[in-house]
């Protein structure tokens, strides 16, 4: 079952409810934490900001983020409502990061969609078939360039 497509020029995005407000969610497998911007959480005018103590979030590139605290809000993407807890960051770049901690949490899966520039949301249920959230439209096809040839012999172990 299709909840939404996603479309963005930066990433893998989709567009939801997030306590009440519209927003970009970017989907972030990567990310260990789900957080907010700082912005959107004074939009929000939300009460229950929580102190969080020893925790630091660091961007890809090696930036502090600034954890403010943590709120619990609920996140609406088409017919489907999650609560969550987010961190607060004073310097995220997008309004919505939800990291591996979302995905795990509410069982969703990031999958190959139609074709290399889609990617699609699946949530497990308890019980039966597998159903699509969302489908996310990539804004560019992913690429690998290969710098060298290895070749692996059969019986060689992947790890130790």
């Amino acid at each position: 079952m299709e909840i939404l497509e996603i479309n963005s020029i930066h990433g893998a995005a989709f567009k939801a409810d997030v306590g009440g407000l519209p927003c970009e969610v970017l989907v972030d497998s990567g990310a260990q934490a789900s957080c907010v911007s700082e912005q959107l959480y004074h939009d929000l005018c939300a009460p229950g900001l929580q102190q969080v103590f020893s925790v630091g979030l660091v961007a890809a590139n090696g930036s502090d983020l600034g954890v403010k605290g943590r709120i619990k809000l609920q996140m609406r993407i088409k017919d489907k409502v999650f609560s969550h807890y987010f961190y607060v960051c004073e310097h995220l770049t997008r309004p919505v990061l939800c990291g591996l901690d979302f995905l795990i949490k509410h069982k969703v899966m990031v999958g190959g969609g139609k074709d290399n520039s889609h990617l699609s949301l699946y949530q497990r249920p308890i019980k039966g078939k597998v159903k699509q959230i969302c489908e996310v439209r990539m804004a560019m096809k992913p690429t690998l360039k290969l710098k060298e040839q290895v070749t692996i012999p059969p019986d060689m172990p992947l790890a130790p």
